[in-house]
């Protein structure tokens, strides 16, 4: 299952990744998230023999990705993969990951190694992250004596058992962008299953393509979702968390009279709170 919003180079690249898997038993959909810019066509062109769902509109990751989840479970998906457009595969890595889950009877979700594109060498993620809920801060583990203390695994490259979607279902699509991961882990942990990372299974991602590291999009959804998170799991403390992430936040932009970012930081944490699903940034 691979998402594209604008990133048909990306996602075909992706896709012919996908095509040397030694994992045979396997079929591939592809959602184009209300593109526009040419991306659909371009992939059905690339790439004939996969399936492409053309959403009418920009569902954002967890609304776009369940149109293909559905599609999944439709075809009668003993597993499903979750995979970003901006990663490359290796020809063994979904072997790998659906050996790490056959391992674990309450598998929830397995993660994989997650490295940088441009230099391989660099490891982004060890499968996932930890969280520190009190200030509001989730970071992605990088040292294999840490991979054991995962509070979530990174949606760039998740498998999930389909019994599992079909008991406490998929990624709540409340969340447009960011944090859906962390929630989804959240809940599966809730629910009694385990996260597991295959160790011998790594993909390459290149982490800023899809959103600028510096842009309103990312700054607005990156805080509206985190406030849903901590409201959701942390009701009794998320008022200190979120209070303690936004002065810390708008300190710069203070400094730098950026009155515009500061007011843009107000109205996510207002609009996570209560759980409004404002897309006024979705196609910035």
């Amino acid at each position: 299952m691979v998402l594209n919003y604008r990133g048909a180079t990306k996602t075909l690249a992706c896709l012919e990744s996908l095509a040397k898997l030694d994992y045979q038993n396997h079929r591939i959909v592809v959602v184009d998230n209300a593109s526009l810019d040419g991306s659909a066509e371009q992939i059905a062109q690339g790439s004939p023999g996969v399936e492409l769902i053309q959403s009418d509109q920009n569902l954002g990751y967890a609304g776009g990705n369940a149109l293909g989840v559905r599609r999944c479970l439709e075809w009668g998906a003993v597993y499903v993969w979750v995979l970003n457009n901006d990663t490359q595969v290796m020809p063994t890595t979904l072997s790998a990951m659906v050996r790490e889950a056959q391992l674990h009877p309450k598998t929830g979700a397995v993660g994989c190694v997650i490295r940088d594109e441009q230099d391989p060498s660099r490891v982004l993620a060890m499968g996932g992250g930890r969280l520190f809920p009190l200030i509001a801060r989730a970071w992605h583990v990088t040292k294999l004596e840490d991979v054991n203390k995962l509070d979530f695994l990174t949606g760039a490259s998740i498998l999930i058992p389909t019994p599992v979607i079909q008991a406490i279902g998929f990624i709540s699509e409340d969340y447009f962008l960011y944090w859906e991961d962390v929630d989804y882990c959240y809940r599966l942990r809730e629910h009694g299953y385990e996260l597991h990372v295959a160790l011998d299974a790594s993909i390459l991602h290149d982490e800023s393509s899809s959103i600028g590291r510096a842009s309103q999009l990312r700054y607005y959804y990156s805080t509206r979702s985190m406030v849903k998170f901590l409201y959701t799991h942390y009701r009794q403390s998320w008022v200190l968390s979120a209070g303690f992430w936004y002065c810390w936040r708008v300190i710069k932009p203070i400094f730098e009279f950026d009155f515009k970012l500061c007011h843009l930081f107000a109205k996510a944490l207002f609009d996570g709170a209560k759980n409004r699903r404002n897309k006024l940034y979705a196609q910035k």
